[in-house]
């Protein structure tokens, strides 16, 4: 598995990001930093399995949405597991190859951190 560079990778980061906030609310802020300090700490697979068990908005743009946008920049291929989810398979596939698994945990993070910033831009409370 290799990981692949796209010249527009911070654009994409960027555009997702302010998708994440743009319904700016205090849940979803909480859900940044929280998310943020479990992917430092525990690392992909422990980010994947906290916003998994937020369920909702979490799942779908933390988990869902970020690994459909941007899976395309490594190269793994997963088949959905006996329940229907591909997601956990891409997780543990991603484990396996130290290259791919660092490169997405920093797409992660940059994508956290500047939903962060958005979040604090759009916030009443500057």
């Amino acid at each position: 598995m290799a990981v692949k560079t796209n010249k527009n990778l911070d654009s994409h980061i960027n555009e997702y990001s302010y998708y994440m906030v743009k319904d700016n609310n205090k849940k979803v802020k909480d859900l940044i930093d929280n998310a943020l300090g479990v992917l430092n700490n525990d690392g992909v697979y422990g980010y994947y399995v906290f916003c998994k068990s937020k369920g909702g908005h979490a799942y779908k743009a933390f988990i869902k949405d970020i690994v459909d946008k941007f899976k395309g920049e490594i190269e793994i291929c997963v088949d959905k597991d006996k329940n229907g989810d591909r997601y956990n398979n891409f997780f543990l596939a991603l484990s396996e190859d130290l290259n791919s698994l660092l490169f997405f945990k920093e797409i992660i993070e940059r994508i956290l951190i500047y939903a962060r910033y958005y979040a604090k831009s759009m916030s009443d409370d500057k």
